[in-house]
């Protein structure tokens, strides 16, 4: 019984990181559309840190589902 809630749980998890990842990926548009130019400038480095952490969502899903 509990394979069975683990399952179920990676599952919600992963379909949970899915529109993280969207957010993580995205953040820069995001940022220009609510209007905070000034400060995407200076993000751009902050970006490339952002993509390194999109892999680490999927491997807290594996390890939160223990």
């Amino acid at each position: 019984m509990l394979g069975i809630y683990m399952q179920r749980s990676v599952v919600l998890l992963m379909l949970t990181g899915i529109p993280l990842m969207m957010i993580y990926i995205f953040s820069k548009q995001i940022l220009i559309l609510l209007d905070e130019l000034e400060q995407v400038t200076s993000a751009s480095a902050a970006v490339l840190f952002v993509y390194g952490l999109i892999p680490q969502i999927f491997v807290y899903v594996a390890n939160f589902a223990m």
